[in-house]
């Protein structure tokens, strides 16, 4: 076993075929594992095997419209991955169409494991690094189980490392293609996941530093985002006659009732999205949750969901802290709001009175928390957003690798699913190891290890200390760049280890 090993990391780095093909081998393993173990399909489509959840209707949707009516609605969220989708189901049945999206990204999701593995080798200057990197992130399942689902998780995180590669390579290279591909995948990683249009300008000042007077590699670098967004701006200014960029806000990312507060016409809520029938009341009370620490709607669900008959209820008052409540809004307010919420579910309610009621709740909810800001301000500014922090971080690393939770009773089950949280926490540790090993390069602006850096801590910080989301998907981008941190903190372990063998 060990020469076998010893042959394998002997390897060179070079030999792209066989790293790809052991990649997919990897991925391969790890989406017929969930299909064998699958036990249910949240939302089923004739002839896909792979697996979507509710969020897959609003990336697909838009371009079944598109290509089926001429008309891409619903559009409140970025293009990125539908354009992904969209020469699938221009020439395939759904079903194929589907299939076809989660094998792509399997393959680029291979292809990224090499890629990743490259850049360390770049940034460490190390094969070492190269082969840890590799094992670790095929090893992994935090990014991997999402090669098999129609969600942005897979692509965002694959072109996000082929963005970084490509930049590093073009000032080894000092090639313009580089630079312009590098922008061109950073542009389709910021329209599938907006938050990342930070990077952007985080990458350009980089590169302002690093290469000064290089004009044509800036205005290439931006090229891409430029021509994209003036589409999409002019998409949305014809449809709203707003200006957005990115988000039209007419959607639950920012307001929880669909049209209430948008210049949507009324000709955007066809195909079931109508202003009197799309109310959302789990989004109103993870607002509420969020303002004092409450992590996800599916943790809050153990307060206010009612599985049993699928009715928001408040199930138990006592989950619910102490320390949460204001003058302005006590126990007895959270109970009188349950009952607000309560009879959205009314069978006699129509649709305009519900959502009549949710504008009711919405605006309960916006005083209690301008009560929290100013009764309790350390509790919503620093503990709450600190509650969120530890729980996007501190998660099993495993969530994904079975359908249902794993009790001990099915000891198979648990130790794999142990074996991976251990693995993810290994990276963790290590990361925030190597990131203490590379404290100087916090202050290096034209560094690649601070670039990594930057990247990685920006992801885990934004979303749940200024967005309040804390859903662990989020973090999913961020995982790669914290292998890297992680490879830093190892691989000079490593080498003097394979020094001292010699």
């Amino acid at each position: 076993m060990k020469s076998y090993m010893t042959r394998i990391f002997s390897i060179e780095p070079g030999r792209w075929r066989f790293w790809v093909i052991a990649a997919i081998l990897f991925k391969l393993a790890f989406l017929l594992f969930k299909i064998i173990t699958r036990t249910h399909t949240e939302v089923h489509i004739d002839g896909f095997f792979g697996f979507a959840d509710a969020d897959a209707y609003a990336y697909l949707s838009p371009v079944d419209n598109l290509v089926h009516t001429g008309s891409y609605t619903p559009d409140y969220r970025m293009p990125g991955y539908g354009a992904f989708y969209f020469p699938f189901i221009l020439l395939f049945s759904k079903g194929t169409a589907c299939n076809l999206m989660i094998l792509s990204q399997l393959l680029i999701s291979a292809v990224s494991v090499y890629i990743l593995a490259l850049t360390a080798g770049n940034i460490f200057k190390s094969n070492t690094a190269f082969y840890i990197a590799f094992v670790l992130y095929s090893l992994s399942c935090y990014t991997s189980c999402f090669d098999g689902f129609l969600l942005t998780e897979s692509i965002t995180t694959s072109f996000l490392i082929f963005a970084v590669y490509l930049f590093i390579l073009y000032f080894e290279k000092g090639r313009y293609p580089y630079i312009f591909l590098s922008g061109a995948f950073l542009t389709w990683a910021i329209f599938c996941r907006p938050v990342l249009l930070p990077f952007l300008f985080f990458f350009f000042i980089f590169l302002v530093l690093k290469a000064p007077r290089r004009t044509g590699s800036y205005l290439l670098f931006f090229s891409s985002f430029i021509i994209c967004d003036a589409a999409w701006i002019r998409h949305n200014y014809k449809a709203y006659h707003i200006i957005a960029p990115l988000l039209n806000n007419t959607h639950t990312f920012f307001n929880p009732i669909i049209g209430s507060k948008t210049n949507a016409p009324k000709e955007y809520f066809t195909n079931g999205l109508s202003p009197d029938t799309v109310v959302d009341i789990h989004a109103l009370m993870e607002k509420y949750g969020q303002a004092w620490g409450a992590p996800t709607i599916y943790e809050l669900d153990d307060i206010f969901f009612n599985e049993r008959n699928h009715r928001l209820l408040l199930v138990n008052t006592d989950a619910v802290p102490q320390y949460s409540y204001t003058s302005k809004f006590n126990r007895d307010s959270l109970e009188k709001l349950n009952r607000m919420i309560d009879t959205v579910n009314l069978e006699g309610m129509t649709n305009r009175q519900k959502r009549a009621l949710a504008v009711v709740i919405d605006g309960k909810i916006d005083n209690y928390i301008a009560s929290l800001k100013k009764e309790k301000p350390f509790v919503y500014y620093i503990k709450a957003p600190l509650i969120l922090l530890r729980r996007f971080v501190m998660t099993s690393g495993s969530q994904l690798l079975f359908d249902k939770p794993v009790s001990r009773s099915n000891p198979a089950a648990y130790a794999i699913k142990l074996l991976f949280a251990l693995l993810y926490y290994f990276v963790l540790v290590t990361a925030v190891f190597g990131m203490i090993r590379m404290w100087k390069q916090f202050f290096n602006f034209r560094s690649f290890q601070f670039l990594i850096m930057g990247i990685a801590l920006y992801i885990i910080l934004v979303h749940p200390l200024v967005l309040r989301f804390c859903d662990w998907r989020y973090s999913v981008p961020a995982y790669p760049f914290l292998l890297l941190c992680s490879v830093a903190g190892l691989a000079p372990y490593l080498n003097k280890m394979k020094g001292n063998r010699k």
